[in-house]
């Protein structure tokens, strides 16, 4: 079972890398362009401990799944590869149910959706362990990371 751990970890390099790399081989495996990754505080988001930059902004409605379930990959990875997930990915929850709350008024509805966007989620990063631990590795090397070798890490 996952549980949430001290936020004094959230300063961790392998848990911040792992986070990062969940969101973007879900990203990068449900087709959005990922145009960079960082470890370290980005001046325009000072409250984020890490931070993928998009090539494109994700359409929350339209692909409300498939947004969803990036924003969960960092909670997944956290949880597959590290057995616990931490503050940051108790945010992405938020945001995510804030939107499925915004797109659908029927509570079975949001439920279902919750239940697919976790599973898409979950499935991804059990699929892709190996890409998780690439993109993870290179980014505590490398702190940060542009497009170009973000695919270059995730086209093996």
């Amino acid at each position: 079972m996952s549980r949430v751990t001290d936020p004094s970890l959230e300063h961790d390099d392998l848990r911040r890398a792992t986070h990062e790399a969940g969101h973007i081989v879900v990203a990068f495996t449900l087709g959005w362009p990922v145009a960079s990754a960082t470890i370290d505080r980005d001046p325009a988001y000072p409250t984020l401990l890490g931070h993928v930059r998009y090539a494109q902004q994700l359409t929350r409605y339209s692909e409300l799944r498939a947004w969803g379930a990036t924003f969960l990959g960092g909670r997944e990875a956290e949880r597959q590869l590290l057995g616990s997930y931490g503050i940051g990915s108790l945010e992405d929850e938020r945001v995510v149910a804030q939107q499925i709350e915004a797109a659908y008024q029927d509570e079975r509805t949001r439920r279902s959706i919750a239940q697919q966007i976790l599973r898409l989620a979950t499935a991804t990063i059990a699929k892709r362990h190996s890409q998780v631990i690439a993109v993870r590795d290179a980014l505590i090397r490398s702190r940060t990371l542009n497009a170009e070798e973000l695919a270059a890490l995730l086209r093996h």
